[in-house]
């Protein structure tokens, strides 16, 4: 049973057929320029905890600085994986990540992340990081005579579209605001493109299993949720702020979807 756990504040929800199909969770650091040299040993402490594979890529970034024209600068990028490709540390000069589509429990998903940065920091000696992040992807996709409306409350799809006399119609919607941890962010996108990330996470270098039907339309609700403020490199500290970053992001997916969407899905109440 594929299971996907919901809430540490709340009463735990299993989902079996869990429509999350890439989670994140990024922390920046303190920069360390000279970090191609500390690959060699990082990668070998990864290597042996379950990150065999490695990919080194540039990521291109464009700067603007203090009136001058923007420039456009290249960054190297390391990104040791799981054996089969769907879970991936990504490391930067000023970033530590930890990606996957193969996700079945926040407890677990923080342990790993934990794990690395236990592995990676007595490499590199951080002092400290300015912002924590942590983002969900879920794919919604309708079987024959469905409609998104029965998965997705309207708040977040809007109108019906065909009292105006519109079909085949795309919906987007994006609420940002603060939350008394950080910045939050809920979009949802509509699309038929035989994409399931939203365009800034493509293209994505992890081994996806999910495959769309020619011009299938889908919904992708987009929750991201992070804080920028300094704080030690401490394990227990980012985890505790991660596990607020999670509590908001849940308390909204709990809110957007419907019943029906939850019992396609299989849920499955659990004791607190």
């Amino acid at each position: 049973m594929y299971s996907f756990v919901v809430a540490r504040t709340l009463p735990p929800l299993l989902l079996k057929q869990s429509p999350l199909v890439y989670v994140i969770i990024h922390l920046r650091t303190a920069a360390v320029v000279s970090l191609d040299r500390y690959i060699p040993e990082i990668q070998e402490h990864l290597r042996r905890s379950g990150f065999p594979k490695f990919i080194k890529n540039k990521v291109f970034e464009i700067k603007f600085e203090g009136g001058t024209e923007p420039k456009a600068i290249t960054a190297d990028r390391f990104e040791f994986q799981s054996r089969d490709g769907r879970t991936g540390v990504v490391l930067s000069e000023n970033a530590i990540a930890l990606h996957t589509n193969d996700y079945k429990h926040f407890d677990e998903f923080l342990a790993t992340f934990d794990k690395a940065l236990s592995l990676i920091n007595p490499v590199l000696n951080i002092e400290f990081a300015d912002r924590l992040g942590l983002r969900y992807i879920d794919l919604v996709r309708l079987s024959e005579g469905e409609s998104f409306q029965q998965y997705m409350t309207g708040d977040i799809l809007g109108p019906d579209s065909t009292t105006f006399g519109v079909a085949k119609s795309m919906s987007r919607f994006e609420l940002v605001g603060l939350s008394d941890v950080g910045t939050f962010a809920l979009r949802h996108w509509q699309m038929s493109n035989g994409n399931f990330l939203p365009p800034d996470l493509l293209p994505s270098t992890l081994n996806h299993p999910t495959a769309l039907n020619v011009e299938e339309v889908v919904s992708l609700l987009d929750l991201d949720h992070y804080f920028e403020r300094q704080l030690d490199f401490d394990a227990d500290e980012i985890k505790q702020a991660a596990w607020r970053l999670h509590d908001n992001l849940d308390r909204a997916f709990r809110k957007i979807v419907t019943e029906f969407a939850l019992a396609k899905w299989g849920s499955v109440k659990v004791e607190a």
